[in-house]
């Protein structure tokens, strides 16, 4: 996989999972987790779940990539903090090929790759905390 096709997928992890991460990652039960899905809706919710349980593990490992996950999932809209993310997540794929595999074939075969994209419009005004 070149590149400009890891970059691509980047941003799609990127825009799929980001939204997401304040209810992946809430240590204030399901209450977080429900207001992030009803958000998000169940398809755009099941795929972020989906991404999260196969980059979780390499994130455990990658002290940058699990900074920049914690970063966003306390800011989803702050455009640094997902810069980062997709900075961690590029050199995590470039790293693990197996991965970048992997996560192609995921987003390949997602509705995220369809119609429903996050609109980050719907959650600026958005408090998960």
């Amino acid at each position: 996989m070149d590149i400009e096709s890891i970059k691509k997928l980047v941003e799609q992890i990127a825009a799929v999972m980001g939204p997401a991460l304040p209810g992946l990652l809430s240590k204030g039960g399901d209450e977080i987790a429900k207001s992030v899905a009803g958000a998000l809706g169940k398809d755009l919710w099941e795929e972020a779940k989906h991404l999260w349980t196969r980059i979780l593990p390499v994130a455990q490992h990658s002290p940058g990539l699990m900074e920049a996950v914690e970063e966003v999932a306390q800011d989803p809209n702050d455009q640094v903090n997902i810069a980062v993310l997709q900075k961690e997540l590029r050199k995590a794929l470039q790293a693990n090929m197996e991965l970048a595999s992997d996560m192609q074939q995921m987003m390949a075969n997602s509705g995220a790759n369809k119609s429903y994209y996050m609109d980050v419009h719907k959650m600026r005004d958005m408090n998960f905390s």
